[in-house]
């Protein structure tokens, strides 16, 4: 487990007008909280990655052992579903696949498909987690009076993410992006990709993708967006945090973040 701790160096803010001063204090609180579930989906996205790669360490290893039951399980198929089923039948594939998979669970081993959709879930908190404090910091530019440098962290936060928002959108909204749809139904018109993925001059729809632990998708404008789950982009919300703190005069007893 990583976790990336910060020091606020007061419990109040020591800011002249009571309701400006709420509401900052609000904000930051609602930072907090983003910062720390980005650092819980990040934990939680490494930890299925490690896991995935553990059972994949011999795939030829789990090829040979499943191929050597499933020939197994087909001739004890046979005599349940009777000669008058054609032995090189879809109905025998589809019967002992569903077989060998049945067994598979029922002695502990998982399903690929729930380890990659986890995979994702957590991928997705944190892409979430990071465009929530991004919303953050662009409260502070609707609060009258806050102080100029928190206003202007927004902006460094999308230089530092540049693909996020597009990236969470299409996230909220894979209904509309797996149609070849942007926001309001308008057509998306796809454009060209290169890379580890997908290649293709005319332009290809990727609904949701992981690339190591880049999470990506199509956006709205029809360039393919990644966001990277990782310390790295953890240690940038770190400074984005610590230069949330310091736009602010504080007052009282310091504090140490995460709590336990």
């Amino acid at each position: 487990m990583i976790i990336f701790h910060f020091e606020v160096p007061g419990s109040w803010l020591n800011f002249h007008d009571i309701e400006t001063s709420r509401e900052l204090r609000a904000v930051f609180d609602h930072l907090v909280s983003s910062f720390i579930s980005a650092n819980a989906a990040l934990n939680l996205f490494n930890e299925s990655c490690d896991k995935h790669e553990d059972e994949s360490d011999d795939p030829m290893a789990l090829w040979s052992q499943g191929h050597s039951r499933k020939l197994e399980l087909r001739g004890s198929l046979f005599e349940s579903l009777g000669e008058e089923t054609p032995l090189n039948s879809s109905e025998y594939s589809f019967q002992v696949d569903k077989a060998y998979k049945l067994e598979m669970w029922k002695e502990g081993r998982g399903s690929k498909s729930l380890e990659k959709s986890a995979l994702i879930i957590f991928a997705r908190a944190f892409v979430y987690a990071l465009d929530e404090f991004d919303r953050g910091l662009e409260a502070f530019t609707k609060i009258p009076n806050a102080p100029s440098a928190a206003s202007e962290l927004s902006g460094k936060m999308k230089g530092l993410f540049p693909d996020l928002r597009e990236v969470r959108n299409s996230a909220h909204h894979m209904e509309d992006r797996v149609r070849g749809k942007r926001n309001g139904g308008r057509e998306l018109v796809p454009q060209a990709i290169d890379n580890n993925i997908a290649r293709s001059s005319s332009g290809l729809i990727i609904g949701v993708s992981i690339n190591g632990t880049k999470y990506g998708t199509t956006m709205a404008n029809g360039h393919y967006g990644e966001v990277d789950i990782s310390a790295a982009s953890m240690s940038k919300l770190l400074q984005m945090m610590q230069d949330v703190i310091a736009c602010f005069n504080w007052t009282g007893r310091k504090q140490h973040f995460p709590k336990d």
